[in-house]
């Protein structure tokens, strides 16, 4: 990788350290909406529509086709979602070590699941990361209204 850009990333990262969540939120939002456009989206899509779409079946189901580990916490209400690698193509690809950027992960769940069901509102939490020092990638996935 050219030195110039690892440095940039690195001050990347020493600017996501100072910016308030509501920001961080803000910035990644348009960054996950590209990034799930370009990779993701279409295949959670695809098998949300497998699933008859129904939330329950596709969180309890995601594991058979290999999309992560899902699972029901609270029938129609409540998801979780796990991963045992970090999916980030900018962690992968050596250029961020920070879990600032897991911000992005975060919000790609939730463009994911607002194209799922646009007429509901959906809050993810991040509960762990494997950039934070964990074993995995961990969501928390609620319906909160709709």
């Amino acid at each position: 990788m050219d030195d110039f850009i690892r440095e940039w990333f690195t001050w990347f990262e020493e600017g996501m350290e100072v910016v308030d969540d509501k920001q961080k939120s803000q910035f990644f939002s348009k960054c996950a909406e590209n990034c799930v456009k370009k990779g993701v989206l279409r295949m959670y899509q695809e098998f949300y529509e497998e699933c008859g779409n129904d939330l329950d079946i596709f969180y309890s189901s995601l594991s058979v086709k290999g999309y992560g580990e899902g699972r029901v916490i609270e029938s129609q209400k409540v998801y979780e979602l796990a991963f045992s690698e970090c999916t980030c193509e900018l962690s992968k690809h050596g250029y961020v070590k920070t879990d600032q950027i897991c911000e992005c992960s975060r919000q790609s769940i939730l463009h994911i699941m607002q194209s799922f069901r646009d007429d509901i509102n959906f809050e993810v939490e991040r509960l762990s990361t494997i950039l934070g020092g964990s074993e995995e990638c961990r969501f928390l996935i609620r319906i909160v209204s709709g």
